[in-house]
């Protein structure tokens, strides 16, 4: 799926947080040029000039305590904006607050205000983030030529990933896919609340890339196909059939889940501009030894969010060449699509699971690996293709942790592979 970045700034929300419970955003971003993230401090604290309250619920479903209701109450009221949203963001130890500035108010300046204030830890600007697919003209392209290309069929002799837990960042997947059964076992949407989790066109397709189960006797095969998915919705699906948008907010509010559960690889096929609290977030899972693979955005650099943050291991499609990053097979990528459907996709979006893929069967196969020493094992697995850029090798990625017998001759023709583990020799 082509990812493609916008530079749309999400806006400012300034909020009176009320004691009740906050109303959720509605994806569409009707107010977006009028919103800011607010972070403050979560602790079971009074904070100066606080009431003193019985903290009843404590840390209770991501919400507020007393104290820190107080609080965003207080700061609506301080600059008369209203509080819409909120999150509980424990990796980090804050609350996080949506803030919406009336039309009558500046948002700039009640931003510059909110910033200096020391009762908040953090003040930005909402920010947006795009993915966008395209199928091709023919359908009957030859199937799943990237795995072919990056060698998978024999990386699969080797290792499929199993026990790695993948969190996808992504649109809603359509969990009740096929080639999908039973490989998702977490669903969660951070974009609504209390409705279905829809099955839409990018998160299922990413999903099918990673995961798509091997040997049903169906579909496609996925690069690593026993990985356990957390299907994570923090994108919507917008007009455009293959486009979505994610916000700061709704990425923030998955980032912290993924944190909490402790997953292995965070895949975050999109792309989109700097983020202070993303960039947060991104470093906290790094410093976990949580891999994070992201897409690069279009252009010569890989600046940006998520591929700017130092420690992601940046992704770009193999007909997009530039920048200091890896190349994946980006074109003409068959994948899943909501109903039992399957479809041709392109874009880094597409190349950005294939290498999560990888990085699963790194980490099935030596669980130890720090993300540095993803990055520099995948770095090292590049080889050349025709006059292009060079392509990540799945199979010499594994090579590059245990050593195997990989591309001298074809691996179903290896005595070794009788045996798969013999061919991890020590």
């Amino acid at each position: 799926m082509k990812l493609l970045v916008t530079s749309l700034t999400l806006l400012w929300l300034l909020a009176g947080c009320a004691t009740q419970s906050l109303r959720a955003v509605p994806p569409p971003a009707v107010a977006a040029d009028r919103q800011i993230l607010i972070t403050v401090p979560q602790t079971d604290a009074l904070y100066a000039g606080a009431p003193r309250l019985r903290l009843l619920n404590g840390w209770q479903h991501y919400g507020p305590n007393a104290n820190t209701a107080h609080l965003i109450k207080d700061i609506s009221q301080d600059y008369a904006v209203t509080a819409v949203d909120g999150w509980t963001i424990k990796a980090l130890g804050v609350y996080c607050a949506v803030l919406e500035v009336p039309k009558d108010a500046s948002v700039a300046t009640v931003l510059a205000e909110l910033a200096r204030d020391t009762r908040i830890a953090s003040a930005q600007h909402m920010q947006l983030f795009q993915t966008q697919a395209h199928a091709p003209n023919d359908p009957y392209y030859a199937m799943q030529t990237a795995l072919q290309t990056m060698e998978f069929d024999a990386a699969h002799q080797l290792a499929d990933g199993a026990g790695v837990r993948v969190a996808i960042i992504d649109t809603g997947v359509d969990t009740q896919h096929q080639d999908l059964a039973g490989r998702v076992q977490v669903e969660r949407d951070f974009v609504m609340t209390g409705a279905n989790i829809p099955a839409e066109r990018h998160g299922t397709a990413i999903a099918g890339v990673v995961a798509a189960i091997a040997g049903n006797g169906v579909g496609i095969v996925g690069a690593a196909p026993a990985v356990d998915v957390l299907a994570l919705r923090a994108c919507w699906q917008t007009g455009k059939r293959d486009s979505a948008l994610c916000s700061s907010f709704t990425l923030a509010k998955a980032l912290g889940y993924a944190l909490d559960r402790g997953v292995d690889v965070i895949n975050l096929s999109l792309a989109g501009p700097a983020d202070p609290l993303l960039q947060q977030l991104t470093e906290a899972a790094i410093a976990r030894g949580i891999v994070v693979v992201g897409a690069a955005p279009i252009g010569e650099t890989s600046q940006g969010f998520p591929a700017g943050v130092a420690g992601v291991i940046a992704v770009r499609s193999l007909d997009e060449i530039g920048g200091e990053m890896l190349h994946a097979p980006g074109k003409d990528i068959l994948t899943l699509a909501p109903a039992n459907n399957y479809a041709f996709l392109s874009g880094d979006s597409l190349a950005t699971a294939l290498v999560t893929g990888v990085v699963a069967l790194l980490l099935e196969t030596e669980p130890t690996l720090t993300p540095p020493r993803v990055a520099q094992v995948l770095r090292g697995a590049m080889r050349p293709v025709g006059d292009g850029a060079p392509v990540l090798d799945a199979c010499q990625a594994l090579n590059g942790v245990r050593t195997i017998v990989c591309n001298n001759f074809p691996i179903a023709q290896n005595p070794l592979v009788k045996n798969p583990d013999a061919a991890l020799l020590p």
